[in-house]
Formats: structure tokens, C-alpha cells, sequence
């Protein structure tokens, strides 16, 4: 990591971006009329295929986790301290010893080439423009190696630790050489949830594109187009593992969704990683400090988006605690439903250090194609702004329960 951080210049990171035409970002009328994530929600729902908005949207059982989710943020006032200068406002934070131009980040999204081929290299750059981290997750579109030329050490790697233990190692090998600034492991995925949305949608990982599915697809042209010219979502980082004559789809489903997973896998990854190691997943404070002891630097408290278990608590629910179990030892970080610069200055006076989303940059992309994770980043920075200005908080690292 050390020997491509020194080779990545800032010079060759805008000249990677340039070249894959993601350097340069503009306001046009049509991104103008997307005030909200919710508006590029909207717009990414009528110009992407059913199945493919579905799984964004989705989540596993009748959904009553995402809808938790969302009540939990609503139901967190701020109270507005008056007679402060707010004139300059300071969003940035430091993480891992990195600083990082806002409180909130992209969270790894998998199978983001459905909702739009290439959405991670658009994202990437995004992220790399605005100063924030990106999460690539381990079943993304693209190989890793084309996130990092992009993001450099702001790229951060997400692994779903494999059945297989030389591929988990192998994967952890590439995200270090490739200069990933830290390493996420998902621990909440023992096994394939059951999303209702996805089963009625007959999606299958990864998607097969037969004739049904084009059928389907037929009246979202731009999106069609997209895919004949990029070629149908793969799994691009580990489609080199599947053995000869073995389906792709197969070698998913038997390394990824069955996989054993313990303490002693994770205390390995620590052995192998030298660079900051992050949990993510955590919703107990027995395993946070488990988590701790096995050598995380940090922490995601997060409920998978509502993804995994519908009765599952909010990371907002449970962080108290969790905090109360491991003090000041792990950096403690929230996903989990956040759309709005309000909702980012909701969990950081909760007590969260830093905040991950995820959906809401897919929405984007899927929305407004290359530009759109440009304006989602547009978004929930000018709301967060606009926040710290109501409350009289000048500095996004200041922002703690004194407003709550």
C-alpha cells in the first residue's frame, strides 16, 4: 500500500479519471429538478428495470427493518443554539490518520452494475473529487484494481470473507497491493436473507441476462443500451477464483452464502492486513468488544440496510450501548438508511464518528448516469451544511448530544 500511495500523485489520479471520462462534473436542468435523494430515487425508478430498482430498494421479509430504520432518524430532534458564528463552516474529519473532506462516505453496494453499468468507477471518482471515502464491495461489477488506479487511498476495500481460505487471503493481497487506504469485513451475512422483492422478480446472483430478462428490460432503453455496451453485470473480482466448468453463479452461492465464519478467521485477516481493519456489521456490545480484541480499528454498527434480519435493532438503537462497551478504543461508524445531509448530522450527535450510504448514491447514479454521484455528494453536503447552520454548530466534528 505504502509503495502505491508514493506512485498514486493526485496528477495521475485526475489523469486515470480523465481518461475513463469521469473527470469533469456540471450542473445541467435535468439535476436541477433533484432536490432530494429521494427525487433521484424516483427518477432512478422509472428509468432502470423493475428487478434491478427492486433490489436496490428491497429488503429482506415484509420490510419492517427498512421502515425502522427510517422512523428511528425521524423520530431524533436537534435543538438550535442561536447567537453562533457559523460564517465558515468545517465538515471535514479524520479517519485512521486520513483527512477526509466531509462526515459521510460511499457504503459498499453489491452488484451496483445492475442499477447502472459502471457505477462503481463513477462513484469512485465521485468520492475521489469530493475528498470521501468509497467502499467497494468484494461482489462489485468492476476488478478492485480499476477502483483504486481512481480513488487511491481513499478507496476503501469491503471483503465477504470466503469459504475458501486462499481466496479470502488472495483478495486481501490484491486490496493491499492495489492501495487500499483500509479493509471492511461483513460479518452479518451467514447466510442468504430471504427478500421477498428479489424471489418475485425471479433475480438470480449474478443476473442472468436471458431472453426473459430483456423482455423485462425492454422498456427502459437507456438502461439496455448501457448494458449492450458494457456487457452484462459479473462478478469481476472473483470470477478468476471459479474453477474450469463450474458456473459462476454456483461458485457464488457455494463460497459466499454458506460460508463459516469465526473470531479466529478474523484475528487471521488481522494478521494479514496491516492497514486500518473495520467490522462491519456489529449490533451487540459482546461482539464489539470481541471485535475490539481481535484487532479492529473500527467499527460500521449497521443492519444491513434491513437486509438481512427484518427484527434486527437500528444501529442508532443499539450504539449507546455499544459505545458504553468498547469507549474511545474503535472508531465508531453508522450505515443503515441514511438519505439526507439531516440524517448524517442525526447519527454524528447520536454519538457516531462517521456515516456511511449507500442507496442513496446508487439512486444517483442509476437517476443521472455520470453525473449523478457528483450531485448525490451535492446533496447531502449542502444539507448538512445547511443543518450545522440551523443548529448554530460550526464544525461537523463539534456535532454531539449537547444538540440532541
Amino acid at each position: 500500500p505504502n509503495t502505491f500511495r508514493s506512485s498514486c500523485s493526485p496528477v495521475r489520479l485526475q489523469n486515470e479519471m480523465s481518461k475513463r471520462g469521469l473527470m469533469d462534473y456540471s450542473p445541467s436542468p435535468l439535476m436541477r429538478g433533484h432536490a432530494s435523494i429521494e427525487d433521484l430515487a424516483r427518477t432512478a425508478e422509472r428509468r432502470i428495470p423493475r428487478f434491478a430498482f427492486d433490489y436496490l430498494e428491497g429488503a429482506t421479509g415484509r420490510e419492517v427493518c427498512l421502515e425502522r430504520n427510517r422512523a428511528q432518524l425521524d423520530a431524533i430532534t436537534l435543538t438550535p443554539r442561536f447567537m453562533v458564528d457559523v460564517t465558515s463552516l468545517d465538515l471535514s474529519t479524520e479517519l485512521f490518520g486520513q483527512r477526509y473532506e466531509m462526515p459521510f462516505g460511499v457504503a459498499p453496494v453489491g452488484l451496483s452494475g445492475l442499477m447502472w453499468p459502471g457505477t462503481e468507477l463513477i462513484l469512485a471518482a465521485a468520492a475521489a473529487r469530493a475528498g470521501i471515502p468509497y467502499c467497494l464491495s468484494t461482489l462489485s461489477t468492476v476488478k478492485m484494481e480499476e477502483v483504486a488506479a481512481i480513488a487511491g487511498s481513499r478507496a476503501w476495500f469491503q471483503l465477504y470473507v470466503t469459504k475458501d481460505t486462499e481466496v479470502a487471503e488472495d483478495l486481501v493481497r490484491r486490496a493491499g497491493d492495489a492501495g487500499f487506504g483500509a479493509l471492511i469485513v461483513t460479518i452479518d451475512v451467514p447466510a442468504a436473507s430471504r427478500r421477498e422483492r428479489d424471489i418475485r422478480n425471479g433475480l438470480s446472483l449474478p443476473p442472468r441476462m436471458g431472453l426473459e430478462t430483456i423482455y423485462r428490460a425492454a422498456v427502459r432503453p437507456a438502461w439496455v443500451a448501457q448494458v449492450l455496451r458494457n456487457g452484462r453485470p459479473k462478478f469481476h473480482n472473483v470470477a478468476q477464483y471459479a474453477p474450469a466448468g463450474t458456473s459462476l453463479e454456483g461458485y457464488v452461492k457455494e463460497q459466499f452464502l454458506h460460508r463459516p465464519l469465526s473470531w479466529r478467521r478474523i484475528e487471521a485477516i488481522r494478521a494479514q492486513w496491516s492497514g486500518p481493519l473495520v467490522l462491519k456489521g456489529i449490533l451487540h456490545p459482546d461482539d464489539a468488544r470481541r471485535a475490539v480484541d481481535a484487532g479492529a480499528d473500527g467499527l460500521i454498527i449497521s443492519n444491513h440496510g434491513g437486509r438481512q434480519l427484518d427484527a434486527a435493532p437500528t444501529p442508532l438503537d443499539v450504539l449507546p450501548a455499544i459505545q458504553e462497551a468498547v469507549g474511545d478504543r474503535p472508531t465508531l461508524m453508522v450505515d443503515s438508511g441514511i438519505m439526507s445531509g439531516l440524517d448524517v448530522a442525526r447519527c454524528l450527535a447520536r454519538g457516531a464518528q462517521f456515516v456511511f450510504c449507500g442507496r442513496a448514491f446508487v439512486y444517483g447514479v442509476a437517476a443521472l448516469g455520470k453525473a449523478g454521484g457528483d450531485h448525490a455528494v451535492a446533496i447531502l453536503r449542502e444539507g448538512l451544511q445547511d443543518i450545522l447552520t440551523q443548529i448554530g454548530c460550526a464544525s461537523a466534528s463539534d456535532l454531539d448530544a449537547r444538540w440532541l
